[in-house]
Protein backbone atom coordinates (compact mmCIF):
# COMPACT_ATOMS: atom_id res chain seq x y z
CA UNK A 1 0.00 0.00 0.00
CA UNK A 2 1.05 3.36 -0.77
CA UNK A 3 3.12 5.29 1.90
CA UNK A 4 0.82 8.53 0.43
CA UNK A 5 -2.63 6.66 1.76
CA UNK A 6 -3.62 9.41 4.25
CA UNK A 7 -6.99 8.86 5.52
CA UNK A 8 -7.72 12.73 5.96
CA UNK A 9 -11.16 11.80 8.38
CA UNK A 10 -10.80 15.36 9.84
CA UNK A 11 -11.38 17.71 6.80
CA UNK A 12 -14.86 17.19 6.05
CA UNK A 13 -16.71 20.36 6.50
CA UNK A 14 -19.43 21.12 9.08
CA UNK A 15 -22.19 21.23 6.79
CA UNK A 16 -25.14 21.53 9.32
CA UNK A 17 -28.16 19.07 8.34
CA UNK A 18 -26.51 17.77 5.96
CA UNK A 19 -23.34 16.27 7.68
CA UNK A 20 -24.17 16.49 11.61
CA UNK A 21 -23.43 13.73 14.26
CA UNK A 22 -25.39 12.17 16.94
CA UNK A 23 -24.43 9.79 19.60
CA UNK A 24 -25.60 6.68 18.40
CA UNK A 25 -26.48 4.64 14.97
CA UNK A 26 -29.38 5.93 12.90
CA UNK A 27 -32.02 3.26 12.07
CA UNK A 28 -32.97 3.49 9.06
CA UNK A 29 -36.35 2.49 6.64
CA UNK A 30 -36.09 0.28 3.99
CA UNK A 31 -37.77 0.30 1.00
CA UNK A 32 -38.19 -3.16 -0.75
CA UNK A 33 -37.17 -2.34 -4.47
CA UNK A 34 -37.51 -6.35 -6.02
CA UNK A 35 -40.21 -8.12 -4.58
CA UNK A 36 -38.68 -11.57 -5.30
CA UNK A 37 -35.24 -12.40 -4.08
CA UNK A 38 -32.76 -13.89 -6.47
CA UNK A 39 -30.64 -17.52 -5.53
CA UNK A 40 -27.18 -18.07 -5.96
CA UNK A 41 -26.35 -20.56 -8.45
CA UNK A 42 -25.87 -24.22 -6.51
CA UNK A 43 -22.40 -25.74 -5.42
CA UNK A 44 -20.99 -22.62 -4.11
CA UNK A 45 -18.76 -22.53 -0.86
CA UNK A 46 -21.28 -20.66 0.47
CA UNK A 47 -24.20 -22.24 -0.19
CA UNK A 48 -27.79 -21.41 -1.40
CA UNK A 49 -27.87 -17.58 -1.19
CA UNK A 50 -31.36 -15.37 -1.82
CA UNK A 51 -30.65 -11.38 -2.23
CA UNK A 52 -32.81 -8.68 -2.51
CA UNK A 53 -32.91 -5.16 -3.23
CA UNK A 54 -33.89 -2.14 -0.79
CA UNK A 55 -33.49 1.64 -0.64
CA UNK A 56 -32.01 2.73 2.90
CA UNK A 57 -32.64 6.60 3.78
CA UNK A 58 -32.40 8.08 7.32
CA UNK A 59 -35.61 8.78 9.31
CA UNK A 60 -37.10 11.92 9.94
CA UNK A 61 -36.40 11.51 13.80
CA UNK A 62 -32.59 11.44 13.26
CA UNK A 63 -32.47 14.59 11.44
CA UNK A 64 -30.83 17.66 13.33
CA UNK A 65 -32.93 20.80 13.30
CA UNK A 66 -30.83 23.40 13.89
CA UNK A 67 -27.69 23.51 11.64
CA UNK A 68 -24.19 25.67 12.45
CA UNK A 69 -22.23 28.04 10.22
CA UNK A 70 -20.54 26.79 6.96
CA UNK A 71 -17.19 26.35 6.53
CA UNK A 72 -15.67 28.37 3.83
CA UNK A 73 -15.66 25.93 0.46
CA UNK A 74 -12.04 24.69 -0.07
CA UNK A 75 -10.10 23.00 -2.78
CA UNK A 76 -6.75 20.76 -2.77
CA UNK A 77 -5.23 20.12 -5.84
CA UNK A 78 -2.53 17.80 -4.79
CA UNK A 79 1.05 17.20 -7.01
CA UNK A 80 0.76 20.35 -9.08
CA UNK A 81 2.40 23.57 -9.07
CA UNK A 82 1.08 27.60 -8.93
CA UNK A 83 1.71 27.60 -12.80
CA UNK A 84 0.79 24.11 -13.47
CA UNK A 85 -2.53 24.75 -11.98
CA UNK A 86 -3.04 28.12 -13.71
CA UNK A 87 -2.84 25.91 -16.59
CA UNK A 88 -5.53 23.53 -15.33
CA UNK A 89 -8.33 27.09 -14.76
CA UNK A 90 -7.16 28.18 -18.32
CA UNK A 91 -7.91 24.72 -20.13
CA UNK A 92 -11.05 24.00 -17.75
CA UNK A 93 -14.38 25.82 -19.87
CA UNK A 94 -14.20 28.63 -17.41
CA UNK A 95 -15.43 32.32 -18.00
CA UNK A 96 -12.83 35.51 -18.18
CA UNK A 97 -14.45 36.03 -14.60
CA UNK A 98 -14.50 32.86 -13.37
CA UNK A 99 -10.41 32.38 -14.58
CA UNK A 100 -9.48 35.58 -12.87
CA UNK A 101 -11.38 34.61 -9.43
CA UNK A 102 -9.88 30.97 -9.84
CA UNK A 103 -6.04 32.74 -10.53
CA UNK A 104 -6.35 35.44 -7.47
CA UNK A 105 -3.24 34.08 -5.58
CA UNK A 106 -4.91 35.64 -2.59
CA UNK A 107 -7.14 33.16 -2.13
CA UNK A 108 -4.44 30.07 -2.53
CA UNK A 109 -1.77 28.60 -0.11
CA UNK A 110 0.85 25.98 -0.95
CA UNK A 111 1.14 23.21 1.24
CA UNK A 112 4.02 21.21 -0.06
CA UNK A 113 3.08 19.40 -3.18
CA UNK A 114 -0.42 20.58 -2.75
CA UNK A 115 -2.09 24.12 -3.74
CA UNK A 116 -5.46 24.79 -1.33
CA UNK A 117 -8.08 27.57 -3.39
CA UNK A 118 -10.96 28.87 -1.71
CA UNK A 119 -13.26 29.49 -4.34
CA UNK A 120 -15.70 31.91 -3.72
CA UNK A 121 -19.88 30.94 -3.75
CA UNK A 122 -20.69 32.41 -7.08
CA UNK A 123 -17.65 31.31 -9.08
CA UNK A 124 -18.55 27.30 -7.95
CA UNK A 125 -21.93 28.03 -8.39
CA UNK A 126 -21.89 29.30 -11.66
CA UNK A 127 -19.71 26.77 -13.16
CA UNK A 128 -20.55 24.91 -16.46
CA UNK A 129 -21.49 21.06 -16.11
CA UNK A 130 -18.03 20.38 -17.74
CA UNK A 131 -15.77 23.14 -15.98
CA UNK A 132 -17.04 21.27 -12.91
CA UNK A 133 -16.16 17.72 -14.28
CA UNK A 134 -12.96 18.92 -15.10
CA UNK A 135 -11.76 20.38 -12.44
CA UNK A 136 -13.73 18.26 -9.78
CA UNK A 137 -12.06 15.16 -11.60
CA UNK A 138 -8.54 16.93 -10.97
CA UNK A 139 -9.86 17.12 -7.03
CA UNK A 140 -11.23 13.59 -7.13
CA UNK A 141 -7.53 12.50 -6.81
CA UNK A 142 -7.05 13.81 -3.26
CA UNK A 143 -8.56 12.36 0.10
CA UNK A 144 -8.51 16.00 1.20
CA UNK A 145 -11.67 16.46 -1.29
CA UNK A 146 -14.02 14.24 0.29
CA UNK A 147 -17.04 15.31 -1.69
CA UNK A 148 -15.07 15.03 -4.92
CA UNK A 149 -13.66 11.87 -4.34
CA UNK A 150 -17.24 10.03 -3.30
CA UNK A 151 -19.95 12.54 -5.00
CA UNK A 152 -23.33 11.06 -4.40
CA UNK A 153 -24.13 9.48 -7.88
CA UNK A 154 -27.77 9.15 -9.84
CA UNK A 155 -28.82 6.73 -12.13
CA UNK A 156 -29.24 9.24 -15.49
CA UNK A 157 -32.48 7.54 -16.08
CA UNK A 158 -33.62 7.96 -12.69
CA UNK A 159 -31.99 11.23 -11.93
CA UNK A 160 -34.70 13.18 -12.79
CA UNK A 161 -37.72 11.51 -11.16
CA UNK A 162 -35.82 11.57 -8.04
CA UNK A 163 -35.07 15.50 -8.38
CA UNK A 164 -38.88 15.90 -8.87
CA UNK A 165 -39.61 13.72 -4.99
CA UNK A 166 -36.30 15.69 -3.41
CA UNK A 167 -38.80 17.86 -1.54
CA UNK A 168 -37.44 21.14 -2.94
CA UNK A 169 -39.03 23.80 -4.90
CA UNK A 170 -39.16 24.57 -8.60
CA UNK A 171 -36.04 26.86 -7.87
CA UNK A 172 -33.90 24.84 -5.56
CA UNK A 173 -34.33 21.75 -7.66
CA UNK A 174 -33.03 24.12 -10.92
CA UNK A 175 -29.80 25.04 -8.66
CA UNK A 176 -28.85 21.61 -7.54
CA UNK A 177 -29.35 20.56 -11.20
CA UNK A 178 -26.68 23.00 -12.32
CA UNK A 179 -24.69 21.85 -9.97
CA UNK A 180 -24.46 18.48 -11.20
CA UNK A 181 -22.31 16.03 -13.82
CA UNK A 182 -22.61 13.24 -16.21
CA UNK A 183 -19.79 10.36 -16.68
CA UNK A 184 -21.44 8.03 -19.10
CA UNK A 185 -24.73 6.92 -17.78
CA UNK A 186 -24.42 8.71 -14.27
CA UNK A 187 -25.02 11.82 -12.57
CA UNK A 188 -22.66 12.96 -9.72
CA UNK A 189 -23.36 16.29 -7.27
CA UNK A 190 -20.10 17.07 -5.03
CA UNK A 191 -21.36 20.38 -3.94
CA UNK A 192 -22.91 19.40 -0.37
CA UNK A 193 -20.84 22.33 1.18
CA UNK A 194 -22.07 24.42 -1.22
CA UNK A 195 -26.28 23.83 -0.49
CA UNK A 196 -25.33 24.64 3.13
CA UNK A 197 -25.38 28.09 2.20
CA UNK A 198 -28.11 28.16 -0.36
CA UNK A 199 -30.41 26.13 1.33
CA UNK A 200 -32.76 27.37 4.40
CA UNK A 201 -34.70 26.20 6.97
CA UNK A 202 -36.79 22.85 5.96
CA UNK A 203 -35.15 22.78 2.74
CA UNK A 204 -31.74 21.68 4.45
CA UNK A 205 -33.62 18.57 5.86
CA UNK A 206 -35.61 17.40 2.71
CA UNK A 207 -32.48 17.84 0.99
CA UNK A 208 -30.04 15.56 3.76
CA UNK A 209 -33.10 12.52 3.62
CA UNK A 210 -33.22 12.80 -0.07
CA UNK A 211 -29.62 12.45 -0.55
CA UNK A 212 -29.14 9.60 1.92
CA UNK A 213 -31.18 7.16 -0.29
CA UNK A 214 -28.67 4.60 -0.83
CA UNK A 215 -29.65 0.88 -2.48
CA UNK A 216 -28.21 -2.31 -0.47
CA UNK A 217 -28.42 -5.89 -0.85
CA UNK A 218 -30.50 -8.24 1.84
CA UNK A 219 -28.56 -11.22 1.80
CA UNK A 220 -29.91 -14.22 3.45
CA UNK A 221 -28.45 -18.08 3.36
CA UNK A 222 -31.24 -20.82 2.60
CA UNK A 223 -30.66 -24.25 5.02
CA UNK A 224 -32.52 -27.56 4.69
CA UNK A 225 -32.09 -30.84 5.31
CA UNK A 226 -29.43 -31.20 1.99
CA UNK A 227 -27.42 -28.58 3.12
CA UNK A 228 -23.86 -29.55 3.86
CA UNK A 229 -23.02 -27.63 7.36
CA UNK A 230 -19.95 -28.36 7.78
CA UNK A 231 -18.90 -26.65 4.26
CA UNK A 232 -21.23 -23.62 5.23
CA UNK A 233 -19.33 -23.31 8.51
CA UNK A 234 -16.10 -23.83 6.75
CA UNK A 235 -17.09 -20.82 4.18
CA UNK A 236 -18.96 -18.59 6.90
CA UNK A 237 -16.75 -19.41 10.01
CA UNK A 238 -13.70 -17.54 9.34
CA UNK A 239 -14.95 -14.49 11.08
CA UNK A 240 -15.21 -16.93 14.17
CA UNK A 241 -18.69 -17.29 14.54
CA UNK A 242 -19.36 -20.32 12.44
CA UNK A 243 -18.95 -23.01 15.01
CA UNK A 244 -21.18 -20.63 17.44
CA UNK A 245 -23.84 -20.74 15.26
CA UNK A 246 -23.79 -24.53 14.30
CA UNK A 247 -26.65 -25.72 16.57
CA UNK A 248 -28.82 -22.92 15.32
CA UNK A 249 -27.90 -23.57 11.69
CA UNK A 250 -28.88 -27.36 12.87
CA UNK A 251 -31.92 -26.72 14.19
CA UNK A 252 -32.94 -25.26 11.34
CA UNK A 253 -32.37 -27.52 8.84
CA UNK A 254 -34.87 -30.06 10.91
CA UNK A 255 -37.34 -27.94 10.05
CA UNK A 256 -39.59 -29.42 7.36
CA UNK A 257 -39.05 -26.67 4.87
CA UNK A 258 -35.68 -25.27 5.97
CA UNK A 259 -35.18 -22.14 6.81
CA UNK A 260 -33.15 -18.97 6.04
CA UNK A 261 -30.76 -17.24 8.01
CA UNK A 262 -29.57 -13.46 7.15
CA UNK A 263 -25.51 -13.61 6.53
CA UNK A 264 -24.61 -10.41 8.94
CA UNK A 265 -25.24 -13.30 11.78
CA UNK A 266 -22.01 -14.62 10.66
CA UNK A 267 -20.56 -11.24 11.39
CA UNK A 268 -18.63 -10.53 14.10
CA UNK A 269 -20.10 -7.73 16.18
CA UNK A 270 -18.43 -4.45 14.88
CA UNK A 271 -19.79 -5.14 11.31
CA UNK A 272 -23.18 -6.78 12.57
CA UNK A 273 -24.45 -3.72 14.85
CA UNK A 274 -23.24 -0.86 11.62
CA UNK A 275 -24.73 -3.07 8.34
CA UNK A 276 -27.64 -1.26 7.29
CA UNK A 277 -27.18 2.12 9.45
CA UNK A 278 -25.93 5.13 9.37
CA UNK A 279 -23.45 6.40 11.86
CA UNK A 280 -24.29 9.47 14.28
CA UNK A 281 -21.06 9.96 15.91
CA UNK A 282 -17.95 11.13 15.31
CA UNK A 283 -14.72 9.58 17.49
CA UNK A 284 -12.56 12.19 19.61
CA UNK A 285 -10.68 14.20 17.74
CA UNK A 286 -13.47 14.65 14.91
CA UNK A 287 -12.40 11.35 13.36
CA UNK A 288 -14.64 9.65 11.15
CA UNK A 289 -15.82 5.61 10.53
CA UNK A 290 -14.87 5.18 7.02
CA UNK A 291 -13.85 2.95 4.70
CA UNK A 292 -10.13 1.81 5.96
CA UNK A 293 -11.47 1.87 9.47
CA UNK A 294 -14.41 -0.07 8.32
CA UNK A 295 -12.63 -3.01 6.79
CA UNK A 296 -9.96 -3.41 9.46
CA UNK A 297 -12.04 -3.73 12.17
CA UNK A 298 -14.57 -6.67 10.59
CA UNK A 299 -13.19 -9.14 12.62
CA UNK A 300 -13.51 -7.51 15.38
CA UNK A 301 -16.50 -7.73 18.72
CA UNK A 302 -14.86 -4.16 20.17
CA UNK A 303 -13.87 -1.12 17.38
CA UNK A 304 -10.37 -0.42 16.98
CA UNK A 305 -9.32 2.82 16.63
CA UNK A 306 -6.14 2.49 15.93
CA UNK A 307 -6.90 2.12 12.40
CA UNK A 308 -7.75 5.45 11.96
CA UNK A 309 -4.45 5.71 11.33
CA UNK A 310 -2.98 5.09 8.13
CA UNK A 311 0.62 3.96 9.60
CA UNK A 312 -1.54 1.29 11.35
CA UNK A 313 -3.15 0.06 8.54
CA UNK A 314 -0.31 0.26 6.74
CA UNK A 315 1.45 -2.32 9.78
CA UNK A 316 -1.27 -4.77 10.31
CA UNK A 317 -1.83 -5.21 6.60
CA UNK A 318 1.79 -6.31 6.33
CA UNK A 319 2.27 -8.81 9.79
CA UNK A 320 -1.45 -10.17 10.16
CA UNK A 321 -2.92 -10.27 6.75
CA UNK A 322 -1.50 -11.72 3.70
CA UNK A 323 -1.92 -10.48 0.22
CA UNK A 324 -3.52 -13.53 -2.21
CA UNK A 325 -4.43 -13.89 -5.90
CA UNK A 326 -6.77 -16.63 -5.55
CA UNK A 327 -10.45 -16.52 -5.22
CA UNK A 328 -11.85 -14.18 -3.20
CA UNK A 329 -13.36 -15.51 0.23
CA UNK A 330 -15.57 -14.20 2.93
CA UNK A 331 -13.42 -11.43 5.00
CA UNK A 332 -11.18 -11.02 2.31
CA UNK A 333 -10.08 -7.23 2.73
CA UNK A 334 -10.35 -5.75 -0.96
CA UNK A 335 -8.36 -2.78 -1.83
CA UNK A 336 -8.85 -0.16 -4.23
CA UNK A 337 -5.37 1.42 -5.59
CA UNK A 338 -5.03 4.01 -8.20
CA UNK A 339 -2.47 4.79 -10.65
CA UNK A 340 -0.23 6.82 -8.46
CA UNK A 341 -0.32 3.54 -6.26
CA UNK A 342 -2.69 4.92 -3.67
CA UNK A 343 -5.93 3.12 -1.85
CA UNK A 344 -8.87 4.79 -2.87
CA UNK A 345 -11.00 2.41 -1.46
CA UNK A 346 -11.27 -0.62 0.76
CA UNK A 347 -14.19 -3.14 1.44
CA UNK A 348 -14.89 -6.26 2.25
CA UNK A 349 -15.42 -9.15 0.71
CA UNK A 350 -18.69 -11.08 1.46
CA UNK A 351 -19.84 -14.11 -0.86
CA UNK A 352 -21.13 -14.04 -4.48
CA UNK A 353 -19.48 -11.13 -5.59
CA UNK A 354 -21.43 -9.02 -2.55
CA UNK A 355 -19.09 -6.93 -0.74
CA UNK A 356 -19.35 -4.91 2.81
CA UNK A 357 -18.64 -1.33 2.42
CA UNK A 358 -18.96 1.97 3.69
CA UNK A 359 -18.37 4.52 0.64
CA UNK A 360 -17.35 7.69 2.06
CA UNK A 361 -16.74 8.76 6.16
CA UNK A 362 -20.13 11.10 6.29
CA UNK A 363 -23.10 10.30 7.84
CA UNK A 364 -25.32 10.09 4.73
CA UNK A 365 -23.38 7.25 3.81
CA UNK A 366 -24.63 4.02 5.65
CA UNK A 367 -22.68 0.65 6.17
CA UNK A 368 -24.12 -1.76 3.17
CA UNK A 369 -23.89 -5.36 1.37
CA UNK A 370 -23.72 -4.33 -2.60
CA UNK A 371 -22.36 -5.88 -5.91
CA UNK A 372 -18.70 -5.16 -6.39
CA UNK A 373 -19.19 -3.75 -9.51
CA UNK A 374 -21.33 -1.61 -8.43
CA UNK A 375 -19.26 -0.51 -6.09
CA UNK A 376 -16.58 -0.04 -8.26
CA UNK A 377 -18.92 2.44 -10.45
CA UNK A 378 -19.07 4.97 -7.43
CA UNK A 379 -14.82 5.22 -7.46
CA UNK A 380 -14.24 6.85 -11.18
CA UNK A 381 -10.91 7.25 -12.48
CA UNK A 382 -8.91 8.57 -15.15
CA UNK A 383 -7.38 5.08 -15.30
CA UNK A 384 -8.59 1.45 -14.18
CA UNK A 385 -8.57 1.04 -10.50
CA UNK A 386 -6.28 -2.03 -9.65
CA UNK A 387 -7.54 -4.03 -6.77
CA UNK A 388 -5.56 -6.00 -4.08
CA UNK A 389 -6.45 -8.84 -1.84
CA UNK A 390 -5.55 -8.99 1.61
CA UNK A 391 -6.52 -12.14 3.80
CA UNK A 392 -6.36 -12.67 7.55
CA UNK A 393 -3.66 -15.39 8.81
CA UNK A 394 -4.90 -18.62 10.20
Amino acid sequence: MSRRMVIWNGVFFSLGVMLTLFCVYTPVRAHFLTPAPSVAAPGKPWGELQLASINLERPDDSLPTTSPVPAPLSWFFERLTPAELVKVFQGADLTPEQQKALADTRTWMVLGDAVQVKPTLEVVQTLTPEARKRIYTLLAKSNRNPFQQNPFRFSAERFEGWLANCGLNDEKRELFRRLTYHEGDSVYFADAPLMEFLLVGEEKRFLAKALSQTPALLMNLRITSRTDLNAIIAYWGKAGRGSALKPYLESLAHLPDGAVVNVTDFFPQVARSRVYTFPRQETEGGLREDCFWTSMNFFNDLPDNRYFNPEETKTTLRTEFSLVKEEWRFGDLLMLVNEHNMAMHMCVYIADEVVFTKNGAHDLQPWVLMRYHNMLKLYPSDKPLSVRCYRRKA
